[in-house]
Parts: C-alpha cells; sequence; structure tokens
C-alpha cells in the first residue's frame, strides 16, 4: 500500500479482529493449551530455521562475529585455552601458566 492512512486503518482493522480471536480462543481452548501450541510451533520453527543455517551456505551470515561454525570454533578455543579476548588476557593466562608449572617442579 502507498498511503500511509489506509494502511494504518487496515492494521487498525486487522488488529481489531486479532483480538476477538484470541479472545475467543482463550475462552475456548484455555491457556495452558494454547501455550502449549505456541511452545510446540516455536520449537518447529527454530528447528526449521536451524536446519537451514547448517544446511544451505546462501543463508549464512558473512560476518565472521554472527557465524554460527566460526563462533561456536572460537568457543572451543577459548575453552581449551588457545584463545584470548585481550593481549593482556594470553599474558595473565601465560603467566599464570609458567608460575603453576614453576610451582608444579619445586
Amino acid at each position: 500500500m502507498e498511503d500511509p492512512l489506509a494502511a494504518s486503518i487496515s492494521l487498525g482493522i486487522t488488529n481489531f479482529i486479532a483480538t476477538f480471536i484470541g479472545i475467543r480462543l482463550i475462552d475456548k481452548l484455555g491457556r495452558k493449551t494454547l501455550l502449549i501450541i505456541g511452545c510446540i510451533g516455536y520449537i518447529i520453527s527454530l528447528s526449521v530455521c536451524t536446519y537451514s543455517f547448517f544446511h544451505y551456505s546462501e543463508l549464512k551470515v558473512v560476518s565472521s562475529a554472527i557465524d554460527t561454525v566460526n563462533s561456536a570454533n572460537h568457543l572451543i578455543d577459548i575453552q581449551k585455552g588457545t584463545a584470548y579476548f585481550t593481549i593482556e588476557d594470553a599474558k595473565n593466562a601465560n603467566k599464570a601458566y609458567e608460575t603453576a608449572k614453576e610451582n608444579l617442579y619445586t
């Protein structure tokens, strides 16, 4: 729609109708049932997204900061102690390693 007024009116009407549909569903099915249906829905949709990101390379984010594989590898490196956030972290870790090694042999 090119007319902002028409878009705003159609959005308001849609919200108005959806509100009454939601009220009717809550009365008919109950909150707990709707919560369970919603949980199943978002679990399925997130599973499909996860599958898509891992199996379709055109959907992967180019940035290495957001890319899942690079982020996972970086977390593994941090856990192994082979990657650090800053140079100071690396120096402190190496100093602690040397101190521990000296204490071990003395």
